[in-house]
């Protein structure tokens, strides 16, 4: 995953100049998910590990929400950026 989010920054940097609006949502949605790495390293490190697992299903089930909302929001904004700037112009036939 993370291989994709560098290749997400470094396509968003190189269309920066022809789409901008798209290679914004590119480059934030990868920035995201490169920063969720080491946030889940941290995460495990500082509360998984002192304390186990069985007594944190609390902090368990927020950070799962939290990833989960994440990911929808990388998720979107990728999508965002899809469909971002085209036009409404119809083909000919």
């Amino acid at each position: 995953m993370a291989i994709l989010m560098l290749a997400g920054v470094v396509l968003a940097l190189m269309n920066w100049q022809r789409h901008q609006k798209p290679s914004l949502l590119v480059l934030i949605a990868s920035v995201l998910g490169l920063l969720r790495i080491p946030v889940s390293l941290i995460f495990n490190y500082w509360v998984i590990r002192p304390h186990g697992a069985a007594g944190n299903q609390v902090i368990f089930t927020l950070w799962g929400v939290g990833m989960t909302i994440l990911y929808c929001l990388i998720y979107v904004l990728l999508l965002a950026a899809a469909f971002i700037g085209r036009s409404t112009e119809t083909i000919p036939k």
